[in-house]
Parts: C-alpha cells; structure tokens; sequence
C-alpha cells in the first residue's frame, strides 16, 4: 500500500501547480483552482506514478482530457485526484463523478469523494494495469487470467444492470487496475466514456476485446481458451444485447462458464 513516507516527496499545492494546472501551470485560473482543491480537503499531492510532468512532479495518468495525481487528503488520507486539463475539450468531470457515485455500490469502480468541473476526488486503487496484468502471464497462472476477465464480465454486467453504458471499453488495457493484483478485484477507474441508457450493453463492448492482440497474441489465447470458445462468447455476446435483463443473467453464466471453465456461478 502507498503511504506518504521518505521515498515518495510531498509537495504543497503551490508546488504542484505543473499537475493542477496542466499543461499551463502559470495560468491566470491557476490560483482559483488551488483554492478550490484546499476547499475539498486537499492538503498536498504526492508525486508518484509512471508519468513525469517536471523534475519534481510524477502523476500516476495523463490522458487527453486529464491527468490523475495522488494526493492526500484531511480526512481520507492518501486519495487519487482527477485534474480537468486547461486544455481538454470536455467542459466538466462533474457527469463523470455523479456516474462513479452511483456506480460504487457495484464494487467495480472506486468511490468518489467529491467532484466538480475541475476534480474529482477518489479511491486510490493501486496494482498493476490490466496490460501489466497480462504481460505477467509467465508468472501469473492461466487460472488466475481467467478469474481476472470472469470479475471483469460480473462488472461490466453489474454496471448495465443500473444502467451505465461505458462506451469505450474494447480497449480496456489502462482503464481498469487489478486491485493489488488480486484476480477478483479488478477496477475500471474511467468513467470518461460512460453515459445513462436503459438499454446499457457495456458487456458486449468489453467482450470484443478477447478478439484484439497483446504483443502479437489474441487476448483469448492467452487466457488459454480456443476458437470455438471464442466464437461462443461473441454468439452468446450477441444474444446478451438483444436480451432483456431477465434473460441476460442466464447468459451471462454461460458466458462465465465458457471462460473459467466452471458451470457453477451461483447466483448472478
């Protein structure tokens, strides 16, 4: 577990200007947004993470629209801070933290703090990215693969239940974090993508990804599976998004079945 100790360096908001106000830290806006950050109970951000923002500053992501810094936080400790880039197009991170407040309570998502145009304060959900994960199958065991992607579909699943549509996880290599590398607590820590629908269909979208390649190997072999395993799934994938909800859990069983192997699931 990450604690502020002597080998990660702690600087004040002040300081740390690079990552709150990226990529223009001597933005005009700059000081309203470290106050704003004060005002949800931020006391310092940590540098840590694969991102170099400075010679001082590492952040734990940086995408097109935003960067996600470690922080601590008055009440909650050691906390993850999503930082609306000044020069992202989207207008706001305010949709995307009322999103992770109602998806908490599935468990496949961090919990929220607070949120506002500019932030969103959350769980820090540390471990290896879902790319990580699969690079280290030589150590990782071929059971273990499959438990990963089995909690992957229960999540995925649990989110179109409530009525989440994440529109962009065919790709989901960075989005979600195994939780302390622990195969049955995998993360999808972006929202970004994701919008209300009644007719959610997230699963199918994520199973499309067993058909993609990690360094020149289908995702679907190396979870050990064939084929025809695969043709199983994207039939049964298909089945899932004419499906009503009543009719999805039963599929989505027989989807787990076809990876792990295992007929008994339990209640879905």
């Amino acid at each position: 577990m990450v604690r502020a100790s002597e080998d990660l360096a702690e600087l004040s908001l002040e300081e740390a200007r690079d990552a709150i106000c990226y990529p223009t830290p001597f933005s005009s806006s700059c000081s309203e947004r470290i106050a704003a950050l004060k005002s949800l109970g931020i006391v310092s951000i940590i540098s840590y993470g694969r991102f170099q923002l400075s010679n001082n500053l590492r952040v734990v992501g940086k995408g097109h629209a935003a960067v996600v810094t470690l922080a601590k936080h008055r009440v909650y400790g050691i906390v993850a801070v999503k930082v609306r880039r000044l020069d992202s197009k989207r207008s706001s991170l305010e949709e995307e933290g009322e999103l992770l407040a109602i998806a908490h309570r599935t468990g496949f998502v961090p919990k929220p703090y607070a949120y506002t145009q500019d932030f969103i304060v959350r769980d820090f959900v540390e471990g290896p990215t879902l790319r990580d994960y699969l690079r280290s199958r030589h150590s990782v065991s071929s059971r273990d693969l499959r438990r990963v992607f089995a909690s992957l579909i229960l999540g995925f699943y649990k989110l179109d239940l409530i009525g989440i549509d994440v529109q962009e996880v065919s790709k989901p290599l960075t989005q979600v974090i195994v939780e302390h590398g622990d195969p049955s607590k995998p993360k999808l820590v972006d929202l970004e993508s994701a919008r209300r629908s009644e007719r959610a269909s997230s699963l199918t979208r994520f199973l499309g990804f067993m058909m993609r390649t990690l360094e020149g190997k289908p995702v679907y072999k190396v979870l050990g599976l064939e084929e025809k395993d695969l043709a199983e799934v994207l039939r049964l994938a298909r089945e899932y998004k004419r499906a009503d909800k009543r009719q999805r859990s039963d599929i989505v069983k027989r989807i787990l079945s076809v990876v792990t192997g295992d007929d008994d699931h339990g209640c879905i």
